[in-house]
């Protein structure tokens, strides 16, 4: 068995074209760095656009429509807390875990916390439930203040009566004043804890950073309620939500400089193996803000580095489910990984929409599947709806003049899907 370390970092909800390693207007060279000595795969796909079922494939190396931690029209977000408890695959901790490997999981995320599942063969797991903190700070509360407000969201939190994530969101909504932008959201606490760390080799580190999760303004249009009252959202307001989203990656890119140097100062960076990657990306514009429901390409198309003492790049369609397969590949020195040459993405609605009725959000919340095949891109909702039909970054139109491109692509879904067949007619 190798004894490399390893450690896996989701970026949650950082699209591919935030950092420099895919678009040269940003500047992240702490990742540059990382990328340095690094397989870089520049087409990998998130299985699904929100964070339960991503991390759920990410940790097992399943679609979703094999370990079925998802959505439903009568499931929501709040409702699948704990769901990866009953997976009966087991997650990467685990295997290394059993491997022999000491296992540590640090998480930001309200949904990757202790006893979600999620947690399953870690050694330690720690939420760093804190990212209120600068904001808090930030808006000139005291601590009487701040103390105050974290006992009321601890309260509803820990007796369920409203998701973390809703609780979030309306929390900033209550927050009137400040300057506008939210500065941490738990990386801080994160890579204070790494800096202050002792750990026995060889080691498994699973780290998510939420830097690039909205909110990034005190006030944000919400996406889901906007898309089912059909209404667009202002272009300036965009405009700023774009500028704030695209900022955070700087702060995102500082922490990542903060792991880098521990390791390194510890002489530890060369023997360990990094995997960054995010769990799906962030829809900004006219029609939507937000993530879950589409699987759009800012949505699914994600960073995928490996620092494997390498420097080569990966152009093929990958999906990240191959993470796991990646490392049991280093703790069993395997070179060899096999990348399938269809790959899938799925939605199945509307996870944000607790809030509202079956009845408004019914003719909307849609389930949704994508394949990636031979530089092809189709999606398919549940009414039987080619939603986009693409080769390589070109839209096409014309299904007429590429039917037996589409009844390839259809078909591959349908094997996919438990060989359903799909009634579209070409």
């Amino acid at each position: 068995m190798n004894n490399k370390n390893i450690i896996l970092i989701v970026a949650d909800t950082l699209r591919k074209d935030a950092i420099s390693l895919y678009n040269n207007r940003i500047k992240t060279p702490n990742i540059e760095y990382l990328a340095s000595d690094s397989t870089v795969y520049n087409n990998a796909i998130s299985p699904a656009s929100w964070t339960i079922p991503s991390h759920a494939s990410i940790f097992t190396g399943k679609y979703v429509n094999e370990h079925k931690i998802h959505e439903t029209y009568d499931i929501k977000t709040s409702q699948l807390s704990g769901s990866m408890n009953n997976v009966k695959y087991k997650t990467i901790a685990e295997i290394l875990n059993k491997e022999g490997y000491n296992t540590i999981g640090l998480s930001a995320n309200p949904n990757i916390t202790p006893g979600s599942g999620f947690d399953r063969g870690f050694n330690v797991f720690s939420h760093m439930d804190n990212y209120y903190r600068s904001i808090l700070v930030d808006n000139g509360l005291n601590n009487k203040d701040v103390n105050k407000i974290r006992f009321i969201l601890n309260y509803y939190k820990n007796n369920g009566l409203m998701s973390s994530v809703n609780l979030y969101r309306l929390y900033n909504l209550w927050l009137k004043s400040g300057n506008g932008h939210l500065y941490d959201k738990g990386g801080y606490s994160i890579t204070n804890y790494i800096k202050d760390m002792s750990v026995k080799e060889p080691f498994f580190i699973f780290i998510n950073l939420l830097e690039m999760h909205e909110q990034y303004l005190v006030h944000e249009p919400n996406g889901a309620v906007n898309f089912l009252n059909n209404k667009k959202i202002d272009i300036k307001k965009i405009n700023t939500l774009k500028e704030a989203y695209f900022s955070m990656s700087l702060k995102l890119d500082y922490y990542i400089g903060i792991i880098i140097k521990f390791l390194k100062d510890n002489g530890i960076y060369d023997n360990t193996d990094i995997i960054f990657t995010s769990d799906h990306g962030q829809m900004i514009n006219k029609d939507y803000y937000g993530h879950g429901i589409f699987l759009n390409d800012e949505l699914i198309n994600v960073p995928l580095v490996v620092k494997n003492g390498k420097k080569e790049s990966v152009n093929k369609n990958v999906s990240t489910i191959i993470i796991n397969d990646i490392i049991k590949n280093i703790i069993h020195n395997d070179s060899n990984l096999n990348i399938n040459d269809s790959i899938f993405s799925e939605s199945y609605g509307m996870h944000q929409c607790e809030a509202l009725s079956f009845k408004n959000r019914m003719d909307k919340d849609l389930s949704r599947i994508a394949v990636f095949k031979s530089g092809y891109k189709l999606v398919i909702n549940s009414k039987n709806i080619i939603e986009e039909f693409k080769n390589g970054n070109k839209y096409i139109d014309n299904i007429n003049d590429n039917k037996n491109i589409v009844k390839d692509l259809i078909d591959e879904i349908s094997i996919f899907n438990g060989n359903n067949t799909y009634n579209i007619e070409l």
